[in-house]
């Protein structure tokens, strides 16, 4: 029983210094342990958050590449164009609005894609926060004595979604070249009253423009009137 006790002191340098010495060695093995494997934890992670923000577009971009100059939400800056709309007649006898929408303008490529201006009832991409539609419904007013105008940059959006499958309008800048505007009010049925009443057929018109144009492109819409 003696040899066989010196033999495994031999072969256990620990417990041949004694049990206490090789209790506190034990411990020490173990505290070293525990710090490496805290040690490679955290270079793991720092590797990750690396990785993660290494990606220049943050997944807007989807499968199509971003050009140059058009990284989604940053401002267009080739310039702009002004489009402008009118009535043939008085502007109490015409109204814009439609479908809890005011929008009177569409702008699209030649090739006759439409180029959306706004991302209604949908976050933009680089907030990427749930939302929706407004709870009040705008009604159809009557257009403008001076015309109905807007003064576009070059911006459009394109449905996507980011972050956790949130739908929203990834903004893009058109480049320059030329577009066509399709400007569309309705008839107002009741001109006298102050209020709109329209029908479900709006009256339009379209025009060539250049962009960017320092003019203002200016449209009569058919109507009835003098």
């Amino acid at each position: 029983m003696a040899a066989l006790e010196w033999i495994m002191l031999c072969s256990d340098p620990d417990r041949s210094a004694g049990p206490r010495r090789s209790a506190r060695v034990r411990v020490r093995r173990a505290r070293t342990r525990w710090a490496l494997a805290l040690l490679t934890t955290l270079a793991a992670s720092c590797g990750g958050s690396e990785q993660s923000s290494g990606q220049q577009d943050g997944g807007l971009c989807g499968s199509q590449a971003c050009g140059a100059g058009d990284a989604p939400g940053a401002a267009c800056t080739d310039g702009t164009a002004t489009l402008r709309m009118t009535g043939k007649g008085a502007s109490s006898s015409y109204c814009i609005g439609s479908s809890c929408s005011l929008q009177w303008l569409t702008i699209k490529t030649p090739s006759g894609d439409v180029l959306p201006l706004s991302h209604d009832c949908m976050s933009d991409c680089v907030t990427c926060q749930q939302t929706g539609c407004p709870a009040i419904c705008p009604m159809p007013r009557q257009i403008d004595p001076a015309g109905e105008s807007l003064t576009w940059d070059g911006t459009y959006f394109l449905g996507t979604t980011c972050g956790a499958a949130i739908p929203c309008g990834e903004q893009h800048c058109a480049p320059p070249g030329t577009y066509f505007a399709t400007m569309c009010l309705y008839v107002n049925g009741t001109p006298d009253a102050g209020w709109c009443s329209t029908g479900q057929t709006p009256v339009c018109a379209e025009i060539a423009f250049a962009f960017p144009s320092s003019g203002v492109v200016v449209t009569q819409v058919v109507g009835p009137g003098p």
